[in-house]
């Protein structure tokens, strides 16, 4: 299904004539005549200051600085098309400027989640996770140190997204927290699996659940079950 974030993001690739796949939102303002400029020191990642610069503070982890500079793309890219304004909006249409539906779900129903993070070394896991919840209909959150960062959840999830993750989720990352980074995914109940990842300045751990199980799992409640390898 083809949403407004869709359309925004759309069009103005078709516009500018962007390449199928950029996978980076440095490349995209490029290509979009905007220039990245170093040296923000608002406390933000990145912001679009008019209508041709996007600054981004140079001392962050580069994945930090390309998904904060995705975001404003998106703004640029809302802004241009008359559109309200949301940094949830925003943040939705830069992740689909950086990586376009069509063209990301060749991959993303055929590669894990690390696979797709070494595939596209400019992208973090949270526009990873964002992208992955529309593609693939996933509930994915990412968690640092056994504490919940972000959760990207289906569209017709999201008015049941919780703000804790559900049990499974956290059996599912603890028992990751113990295992390599980069290896084979655990599985565990109600459909989670958990990944142990690297991500400087950013997860520890991401896990994924199918967004139907939201309807049937409740938040911090269930017994503890086994994990499984899971590939």
């Amino acid at each position: 299904m083809t949403t407004l974030f869709d359309r925004v993001a759309d069009e103005l690739r078709s516009e500018i004539g962007l390449p199928a796949l950029a996978a980076s939102g440095y490349c995209v303002a490029h290509d979009l005549g905007l220039d990245v400029v170093e040296g923000l020191r608002t406390g933000e990642a990145a912001r679009l200051c008019g209508d041709h610069v996007i600054a981004v503070d140079e001392r962050l982890p580069l994945r930090t600085r390309e998904s904060a500079v995705a975001r404003e793309l998106g703004l640029f890219a809302l802004l241009r098309a008359d559109c309200p304004v949301s940094l949830e909006d925003a943040e939705e249409v830069g992740a689909r400027l950086v990586l376009p539906t069509g063209d990301f779900a060749i991959y993303a129903v055929r590669e894990t989640l690390p696979a797709l993070f070494m595939r596209f070394p400019f992208v973090g896991y949270d526009l990873l996770g964002r992208r992955l919840a529309t593609v693939l209909r996933l509930v994915v959150t990412t968690f640092r140190d056994g504490v919940m960062l972000r959760r990207f959840a289906p569209q017709g999830c999201r008015g049941e997204t919780v703000d804790v993750a559900t049990m499974d989720e956290y059996r599912a990352q603890e028992r990751a927290r113990l295992t390599p980074a980069g290896g084979r995914g655990l599985r565990g109940p109600g459909g989670a699996v958990a990944y142990a990842v690297r991500e400087p300045g950013g997860a520890d751990v991401v896990t994924t659940l199918p967004g139907l199980a939201l309807r049937a799992t409740a938040a911090l409640r269930g017994r503890p079950r086994s994990l499984s390898s899971h590939g």
